[in-house]
């Protein structure tokens, strides 16, 4: 068999799988766009926890959201995402709206790092890709105006290459970054049941069978890198592939509140289902002649290859910390445009958020108020605060960017302490004609991990005070 011959067998593409990723995404990032409409005014505005004072002092950030830090401002861009979102979904000018969509979430992104989590790059990874896909072939308006109906399901070209390799890459380098001990004995998914912050209701009970979190995270380890291989073999092995990651995931969501992250990761791999997945759901499909070609033009071939050896370049770097030139480049790139997801879900091991966090407000009077006590549940989420997850993100982001372990400054990896912005930021929110907020008392307390769930003999204590700025 001809090398030609068995890519396109291989690693087609089928057009009903990339138009249903369309709609999923779409309706991923509706939900997003929708739920930080609410949080506008504290995320994306200069009255809110990172002004952009603060933003340009600590990175170059490209963002159309940072030319201006009104509400006003920011409500427009966030309603021209969300019209350009909705018509992502129903598949109409599937092309602008997808550049749209990526131009303004990569902008959304940057304006504020410090909230983002798996799903932003996720998100970020497939609309990119997106551009280059022929996401309006199937299931769209687009494809209904269109004069040129065409009868073949598959596609093959080196922007579809791309977009599997790219998610190839993705669980094959989180695969092997997760290289500390409790992944290699087994022990990690018990660990990672104890981060009170993001485990559900079902993650907890699951602790009490550690025999099985033992399996699963072996067959997790072992799945993810065996990706590579078995997403190419053959179309058969992919599919049945990709049902094993969609179990893994569906799994993750139901154990773990990461919000839309797993729903994101879903879309991008229904995006790969081969057409032999939608033989179960039209019997008459015909049998495959070949594969459409949807030609790209010598420009779009040659930014598709740059951002598949940025992807690269950019991945080995920050694995390998190769400090060469055209690595660290691409790494310059990857900060700003985010091909790719640095490390993967607690790789390369389980660094437990904080253990409780305590803000205590005293006001003029002397009077104190408890305005946040994540002790108070056994499962908070900061669902008693109507914290969103850009909320959890957020405050957890800045109390280890407080700790004082080396470790946990890694992330964010560039912003440094905000905390003296979110404190003057719950003193204008709780600032008072008659009795202003006067001094802001924050108390962590970090518990180390454990096998046997017992409470443990020892905890690291940090503790931190804010003068409140006078009127």
């Amino acid at each position: 068999m001809k090398l030609k011959d068995f890519l396109t067998k291989n690693l087609s593409l089928d057009l009903r799988s990339l138009a249903l990723m369309r709609i999923i995404l779409g309706t991923v990032l509706l939900t997003d766009l929708i739920g930080r409409s609410l949080q506008i005014q504290h995320f994306y505005t200069d009255f809110g926890v990172l002004p952009r004072s603060k933003l340009f002092e600590s990175a170059s950030s490209l963002s159309l959201h940072a030319l201006n830090g009104s509400y006003g401002f920011e409500l427009v861009l966030f309603l021209t995402a969300i019209l350009f979102a909705v018509f992502l979904i129903v598949g109409f000018k599937t092309r602008t709206a997808t550049i749209a969509s990526w131009l303004l979430f990569v902008s959304l992104f940057n304006r504020n790092p410090v909230v983002i989590y798996g799903f932003d790059y996720c998100m970020t990874i497939g609309l990119m890709w997106g551009i280059f896909l022929p996401l309006g072939e199937r299931f769209s308006i687009d494809s209904y105006l269109h004069k040129d109906k065409r009868t073949n399901n598959t596609v093959f070209n080196l922007a579809t290459f791309g977009f599997l390799f790219h998610i190839v890459l993705l669980y094959f380098m989180n695969g092997i970054t997760k290289s500390a001990p409790e992944w290699a004995n087994g022990n990690a998914l018990f660990y990672v049941l104890q981060d009170r912050y993001a485990v559900t209701p079902l993650g907890t009970y699951l602790l009490h069978f550690p025999a099985v979190l033992t399996i699963a995270t072996h067959g997790s380890l072992l799945l993810e890198r065996a990706v590579p291989y078995l997403l190419v073999i053959s179309p058969q092995v992919r599919l049945i592939t990709l049902i094993s990651l969609f179990f893994l995931h569906l799994g993750i969501a139901a154990t773990m509140s990461l919000y839309l992250f797993s729903f994101t990761t879903l879309a991008l791999l229904v995006g790969l289902l081969p057409s032999e997945a939608w033989v179960f759901f039209n019997k008459k499909t015909t049998k495959k002649t070949g594969s459409k070609e949807f030609s790209l033009t010598v420009v779009t071939k040659s930014i598709v290859a740059f951002i598949i050896v940025t992807v690269f370049l950019s991945t080995t770097q920050s694995i390998f910390k190769i400090d060469k030139q055209p690595f660290t480049t691409a790494n310059q790139l990857n900060k700003q445009f985010h091909f790719m997801l640095f490390y993967g879900l607690y790789s390369p091991g389980v660094t437990m958020n904080i253990g409780t966090m305590k803000l205590t407000g005293i006001y003029k009077n002397a009077e104190k108020e408890t305005l946040i006590d994540t002790s108070q549940s056994p499962n908070p989420n900061f669902t008693n605060f109507n914290f969103n997850r850009r909320w959890v993100t957020y405050l957890g982001s800045m109390t280890n960017s407080l700790k004082p372990d080396t470790e946990s400054k890694k992330y964010p990896y560039f912003m440094g302490d905000v905390s003296p912005f979110y404190f003057d930021y719950v003193c204008r929110q709780h600032q008072d004609k008659g009795n202003p907020l006067k001094i802001l008392e924050l108390q962590l307390i970090k518990t180390p991990l454990s096998l046997d769930l017992t409470p443990p003999l020892t905890q690291e204590e940090y503790k931190n005070s804010f003068l409140c700025p006078s009127k």
